[in-house]
């Protein structure tokens, strides 16, 4: 599906404290803030109002954070209070570009969040890099852990940084997971999103922290590298998203991308059986004794694929990786003690386990073609 401008600007996330003087469009933000004195409101947007906005804000003076209350952020990012306005939400924000409205912004109190976006209006070219790059742009329900997203897209930094290192740590975390769907049906471009911040906050600290990698400002995109595409995914996309992300990795087959993949076998989903079959099909020998011990007889599949792994890869693992294996395959488990008023299923010392019967098998086969094959070759030598 080809996309338009605006179905890109509605995908790549808020502007929101991101405005950059070095940007030739200018960029200006209005919010508007519901009073809140029961903190009642999205957690996220709770913490701004109390611990970050108070040392943010130029004229913020004994200002109540958490009564009604509106601040605008200019083209070169000064942050100043101004007139509150009546809101029917919790949140109700503008976003302009060159002082045409360009996004209009509803959050309640739950989190839920409403964006529109206006058509016609050109996007500086990183934030539209960065949409690519994130993979918004996909026609389909999005879920990312914004503490993990925000924390790839940021350089290190000291936590005693001041309070966007505050804004880009504690403020991720309270925004937790964020979620989003974007309706392409409609002619206005609108977005739903739910989470801990709704839409605005975790878009605002995405973009700012891409931010801080370099100072080239807003008018220069980001390359877009597949590689470091689906490294984000696997790392802060959720269910669907993040399963693709190992399939493409083991694709990709290079040394990152086999990082990746062996962090991958400690997820508690189908996402681990993704990653085995990535590393399988990247030929990375060094993992299989790491693929055998991912296999759990809770997650379907894992077993099969640890006997693939072992079938395609033992040939070209070393001896050390060999020798683990074996160790993992012929220790004994360890055995809860029955209940006494529970007589035992079967005799101490036997062993049916899954994975056992998987290797064997797969040794057997593998025994099977070397024979094969050097029969083959012996019959040939005869004649």
């Amino acid at each position: 599906m080809t996309m338009g401008r605006r179905q890109i600007a509605i995908a790549c996330g808020c502007l929101f404290a991101a405005a950059n003087p070095l940007a030739s469009q200018a960029i200006e933000v209005e919010v508007h803030l519901a009073a809140d004195p029961e903190r009642s409101g999205p957690p996220g947007w709770t913490w701004l109002r109390e611990a970050a906005l108070p040392r943010v804000v130029g004229n913020w003076g004994d200002r109540d954070s958490l009564a009604a209350l509106s601040f605008h952020v200019d083209a070169h990012g000064k942050i100043e209070l101004i007139e509150a306005g009546a809101t029917e939400a919790y949140l109700e924000a503008t976003v302009r570009i060159d002082s045409a409205d360009w996004l209009a912004a509803t959050c309640d109190v739950l989190g839920c969040e409403t964006w529109r976006c206006a058509g016609g209006i050109e996007l500086p070219p990183r934030l539209m890099s960065l949409a690519h790059l994130l993979g918004v742009q996909r026609p389909e329900a999005h879920v990312f852990d914004t503490p993990a997203l925000v924390a790839h897209l940021a350089p290190a930094m000291a936590h005693d940084d001041g309070p966007w290192a505050d804004l880009l740590t504690i403020g991720a975390v309270e925004c937790g997971d964020t979620r989003f769907v974007i309706d392409w049906s409609s002619s206005e471009s609108i977005a739903h999103g739910y989470g801990g911040g709704g839409l605005l906050l975790p878009a605002a600290l995405a973009v700012i922290a891409e931010l801080q990698n370099d100072d080239r400002g807003l008018d220069h995109a980001r390359p877009f590298d597949e590689r470091e595409h689906w490294r984000i995914q696997a790392f802060t996309a959720r269910s669907g998203a993040r399963f693709e992300a190992a399939a493409q990795l083991g694709r990709l087959g290079e040394a990152e991308s086999i990082d990746v993949l062996e962090r991958l076998l400690w997820t508690e989903d189908a996402t681990r059986s993704s990653a085995m079959a990535g590393l399988i099909r990247a030929g990375s020998s060094a993992s299989l004794s790491r693929i055998v011990h991912a296999a759990d007889k809770k997650l379907r599949g894992t077993h099969g694929l640890a006997a693939v792994a072992v079938f395609n890869l033992w040939d070209d693992a070393d001896e050390s990786t060999r020798e683990a294996i074996a160790s993992a395959v012929l220790a004994p488990e360890p055995r809860t003690p029955a209940p006494e008023s529970v007589a035992p299923t079967a005799p101490d010392g036997t062993s049916n386990h899954a994975t056992i019967l998987a290797l064997l098998f797969a040794c057997f086969v593998v025994t099977l073609v070397r024979y094969v094959k050097l029969e083959s070759r012996l019959r040939a030598q005869r004649s």
